[in-house]
């Protein structure tokens, strides 16, 4: 998984994570998402892991696409 997000293989790209975001607040970014997405999907805790985290990586950190 971690492979095909940065060569850019997956569906949403690859995450542009902030360089002044800490771990901390990279951690709590991805834990409240994933609260968020188990709430209206119960079933995604069924999904593999690595797939779940990069998913709400990419959608909660897009690269911002070059005018």
């Amino acid at each position: 998984m971690g492979m095909s997000i940065a060569d850019g293989k997956t569906k949403g790209g690859r995450p542009c994570i902030p360089d002044n975001t800490s771990g901390s607040a990279l951690e709590l970014a991805v834990k409240m998402k994933l609260g968020q997405d188990l709430m209206v999907y119960p079933e995604d805790k069924k999904l593999d892991a690595a797939g779940l985290i990069g998913a709400i990586l990419v959608n909660t950190f897009p690269c911002q696409k070059a005018r």
